[in-house]
């Protein structure tokens, strides 16, 4: 399950081209390429944990607002998955 999470966040995450997204638009997108929906709190800590390792960085606007990208690290995790 946990490869299929990876999956549709990394894929998410590099749809959005190199842009920064929103974790609330981050969520959503995961969950429209799951059959079984992630929770926030599941969707929080494997944010966590891919930032800790260097997969994704995260970073917060002006409004405070959270947002996502993938790293070079996190392209080739991806690719390793498929």
């Amino acid at each position: 399950m946990k490869a299929t999470y990876l999956i549709a966040l990394f894929s998410s995450l590099d749809s959005a081209g190199g842009y920064l997204l929103p974790e609330k638009v981050l969520f959503a997108d995961m969950n429209a390429l799951l059959s079984t929906c992630i929770t926030s709190t599941e969707c929080r800590q494997l944010l966590h944990e891919q930032e800790l390792k260097q997969q994704i960085v995260s970073q917060r606007d002006e409004f405070n607002t959270l947002k996502w990208k993938i790293t070079d690290n996190g392209r080739a995790r991806l690719a390793e998955l498929r």
